[in-house]
């Protein structure tokens, strides 16, 4: 029995091309396919790029060309659902068509002739998949030391992180109790203008390193590798101006 892996970006395939053993590259209606062996199984990757369209063309490819008995989509979630963090392993029962709309003669989202918005993924295929995504998951914990539960009760609900702005020495907040934030700026420039003078910086590689003490408190640390200042006085007034360069202290 052949399993077909379809992923829409490079990204989401790559990895599993690397892992085929035996790997047999075939063009085929204008796509390429990946043959070989994935933990004992056969199998067949397709790239399918972007959109239904395409998904629904490469899908029947691999049907017809190579006699896929069941077809597993997989790649990088667009959106986090409910109950969802960054980095979990998802395995779908049923899905949508998130762009189905074919009101006002049917509700948004239901598919004209089937008269509901969710259809149902294989039954028998989904269980097979979340056992072996469990698997996968809690051998990845074992050789890595990973811990399945958050740090500690308020880590599901850290605020988000908010950059420091107009340049990275002006925050708006605190970084959050126990974390790290780091941010870095290649080039600034400003300058003031009046009547007679004009006051130039240059500052190159600013590194603005924070640490949350409380929730509300943090410290900072901030260097600015070199900086270049440029001033012009005015003469009429016996002004000199000057130049000046170096590395700020922290």
């Amino acid at each position: 029995m052949t399993t077909a892996i379809l992923s829409a970006l490079p990204e989401e395939q790559s990895s599993l091309v690397q892992h085929l053993a035996q790997p047999q590259r075939l063009m085929h209606a204008g796509r390429a396919f990946w043959l070989g062996d994935l933990h004992g199984r056969r199998v067949v990757l397709a790239l399918s790029g972007i959109g239904k369209v395409a998904a629904a063309t490469t899908a029947t490819a691999l049907i017809e060309r190579f006699s896929a008995a069941r077809i597993v989509f997989t790649g990088v979630a667009g959106g986090v659902g409910d109950g969802v963090n960054v980095g979990d392993v998802v395995v779908a029962q049923d899905y949508i068509q998130h762009d189905m709309d074919a009101s006002p003669l049917f509700p948004r989202w239901e598919v004209p002739g089937y008269a509901r918005t969710r259809l149902d993924c294989d039954g028998a295929l989904t269980a097979i998949l979340l056992e072996a995504a469990s698997a996968c998951v809690s051998s990845a914990r074992g050789q890595f030391g990973l811990n399945p539960e958050p740090l500690d009760a308020s880590a599901a609900t850290v605020r988000e992180m908010s950059t420091d702005r107009p340049d990275q020495t002006e925050g708006a907040f605190t970084v959050p109790k126990g974390m790290y934030q780091f941010e870095f700026g290649f080039f600034n420039y400003s300058r003031r203008l009046d009547t007679d003078h004009r006051n130039e910086t240059f500052i190159w590689g600013e590194v603005n390193a924070k640490y949350g003490l409380t929730d509300d408190i943090d410290v900072q640390l901030i260097w600015q590798p070199w900086t270049e200042q440029r001033y012009k006085g005015n003469p009429d007034a016996g002004e000199d101006g000057f130049a000046r360069e170096g590395v700020n202290d922290l």
